[in-house]
């Protein structure tokens, strides 16, 4: 039925949804809608929010994860000017949260990008968080409910976002 609707109508549905899933759910009904909504129209930066913004288990991407995988563009984006880069500066005082807030704003993510994310979360950094919680663990056996590092993984990210804030650019 939906499937029957104009294009115009069809490609605005990405915009009034609240989560990747949703997103995911709508393309998954029927081929027109996968090939209008979301393999080629829908854009990076709905796609970008509807991933932030989503809170199941099964698509939920760290937050830190998205701000890394946007830290090129969002880093572009604020040397074109001076008020951009006060931005950035008040964004990363207020913390992740707010980092992420103007990430949405500013960057964009494909699908592509959301699946490769999750693959590389699940191949790369689960495994990775699972060595350095059991490298950090414990800080010693007097007191084990001391840990060297309580989340690894944001820990990581953290390191990661904060870091190449000031690489020099890919070339």
């Amino acid at each position: 039925m939906l499937d029957a609707l104009p294009a115009e109508l069809l490609l605005d549905l990405p915009h009034y949804l609240q989560s990747i899933e949703d997103l995911y759910s709508l393309f998954s009904t029927c081929r027109t809608l996968y090939h209008t909504c979301c393999c080629t129209n829908a854009s990076p930066k709905t796609i970008f929010r509807l991933a932030a913004s989503s809170g199941r288990v099964f698509f939920r991407l760290h937050p830190h994860l998205l701000i890394a995988a946007t830290l090129r563009q969002l880093a572009d984006w604020a040397v074109e000017e001076a008020d951009h880069r006060y931005l950035l500066e008040v964004a990363i005082q207020r913390g992740v949260e707010k980092l992420l807030e103007l990430a949405v704003d500013v960057a964009g993510l494909f699908m592509n990008d959301i699946r490769r994310l999750y693959v590389y979360k699940c191949d790369v950094l689960n495994p990775l968080n699972r060595r350095l919680d059991l490298e950090a663990g414990p800080s010693s056996e007097d007191n084990p409910a001391m840990t060297k590092c309580e989340d690894p993984e944001t820990t990581l990210l953290s390191w990661v976002i904060y870091g190449s804030f000031f690489a020099p650019p890919w070339s």
